[in-house]
């Protein structure tokens, strides 16, 4: 993973590009991710794994997609109901 060319700040995870159109948001301990999620920009729709465990992570997870992704459309993907996969 590299980080980005323009960072994206949050103080719930950092960003990282895994591949082209693919990001991982990376938990910083401490803030409100808990877990990790990612943005995958598949061409015409923008997909968001899982969404973190407070409504602010979440918050900022959705503005760095508005950033990064290249459309509007925007899917959201979460793995289970629960917080059991904390790092």
């Amino acid at each position: 993973m590299k980080p980005l060319r323009t960072p994206f700040f949050s103080e719930h995870f950092n960003l990282y590009q895994v591949a082209p159109g693919v990001l991982a948001a990376i938990a910083v301990p401490g803030g409100g991710a808990y877990s990790n999620a990612g943005i995958i920009d598949i061409g015409g729709h923008t997909l968001i794994f899982d969404a973190f465990d407070t409504p602010q992570a979440a918050q900022d997870l959705y503005q760095a997609q508005k950033e990064y992704a290249s459309n509007d459309r925007v899917s959201i993907l979460l793995s289970h109901h629960h917080s059991d996969h904390r790092t």
